[in-house]
C-alpha cells in the first residue's frame, strides 16, 4: 500500500499561510463597524403573515436613509446578517426569506418576505458601500 507524502516545502508554505491568514482575518468576531445609522424600527409596520405566509414591512418616511437599500433577513429561517455572507452572496435574493427593497428619497419604503408568528427580521440598510447595523422586529 502506497502513501502520499508531501515533499514539497513550498506547498506546505503556502498551506501554512493561507491558515493563517484565516485565523487572523475571521478574528474581529464580527461585521466591520457600521458607518452609517440603522433604520428606525420605532417608524416601521410589521404585519402578520398572510395566507400565503408573506409579512409585509412598511417604513415610514425617515424610517431608512434617502434611497437607502433596505435588506431584511428571517433569521429564523437563514440565520442573521454578516458581513462575509452578505459579501459572497450579494446576488442570492430568489429567497422569499431574504428580500431588498429601495427606500424613495423620504426614506420611506415597503418589503415583502416570508415568516411565521414569532420570527425575527432582521434589517439593515445600505448607501453608496456603507452598511448599518441590523436591526430587528418580531412577526405578530
Amino acid at each position: 500500500m502506497k502513501s502520499f507524502t508531501l515533499r514539497n516545502s513550498g506547498f506546505r508554505g503556502l498551506l501554512f499561510s493561507l491558515c493563517l491568514l484565516a485565523l487572523f482575518s475571521c478574528g474581529g468576531g464580527g461585521a466591520p463597524p457600521a458607518s452609517i445609522p440603522a433604520p428606525v424600527t420605532q417608524l416601521m409596520r410589521i404585519s402578520p403573515p398572510d395566507q400565503t405566509g408573506a409579512v409585509q414591512i412598511t417604513g415610514q418616511d425617515g424610517a431608512a436613509l434617502p434611497n437607502a437599500t433596505v435588506q431584511a433577513r428571517n433569521v429564523n429561517q437563514v440565520g442573521p446578517f454578516s458581513w462575509l455572507k452578505n459579501l459572497l452572496l450579494r446576488e442570492a435574493r430568489a429567497q422569499t426569506f431574504i428580500t431588498e427593497t429601495v427606500a424613495n428619497a423620504n426614506g420611506a419604503f415597503t418589503l415583502l418576505i416570508d415568516g411565521a408568528t414569532g420570527d425575527q427580521i432582521d434589517l439593515i440598510q445600505e448607501l453608496n458601500g456603507d452598511v448599518s447595523d441590523p436591526v430587528s422586529l418580531t412577526v405578530p
